[in-house]
């Protein structure tokens, strides 16, 4: 209860919540996009979405290192950033080797924020409180993947392109990252209160 009375709180949820939409958005509808809108052969696509998952892999290991030099606030906005990047190289994407460093920004932007996230909880109001407060976040990013691939395909339908969707999603990345750079940490004293729930 003393958690989610904070205004940092609701800052990081709304911001993961959107950014789900933006992500799940893009990343379920990337074949599609390629091969009809951005000229690639279906075999080629299969391979960006590989690149997407094998930058993520090296994100994993290149963050951890990071994050023993930098506080996690910075680095989720710094992930936010880098996926509206991704998102706005995507829109103009008309080669393989665009597509392939769309994956590759795209890859480390979405792992850099959900390793993250869980760091800037721990150090806002401690590791007592982690395992309530992810859930409620894990639920609001769940919520968010749904609605994302729904909203590019109610775009796609109405329009005839993603780029609109993509467009939307990319200013969401922004707006995403303004929230995280507004969410000061809250009160030191909050950390020793909030083991009482949150």
């Amino acid at each position: 209860s003393v958690v989610i009375r904070t205004p940092a709180f609701w800052l990081i949820l709304t911001s993961l919540f959107i950014i789900s939409t933006a992500s799940s958005g893009v990343i379920l509808h990337l074949m599609p996009y390629l091969t009809e809108e951005s000229g690639i052969s279906a075999k080629s696509a299969v391979g960006v979405i590989s690149g997407f998952t094998a930058s993520g892999a090296f994100a994993t290991l290149a963050i951890g290192a990071i994050s023993d030099r930098l506080p996690p606030r910075l680095l989720m906005a710094g992930s936010y950033l880098v996926s509206s990047a991704a998102m706005g190289l995507l829109i103009i994407t008309d080669s393989l080797p665009e597509a392939y460093l769309f994956a590759i920004l795209q890859g480390f932007a979405a792992i850099g924020i959900n390793l993250t996230a869980p760091m800037l909880l721990a150090e806002y109001y401690g590791r007592w409180t982690i395992g309530s407060m992810y859930g409620i976040v894990r639920a609001a990013q769940v919520t968010g993947f749904a609605i994302g691939a729904l909203i590019s395909g109610v775009v796609y339908d109405a329009t005839g392109s993603y780029k609109l969707a993509f467009l939307i999603f990319l200013v969401i990345a922004l707006i995403s990252a303004f929230f995280i750079l507004v969410a000061k940490r809250p009160n030191p004293n909050l950390r020793r209160t909030s083991s009482a729930g949150v």
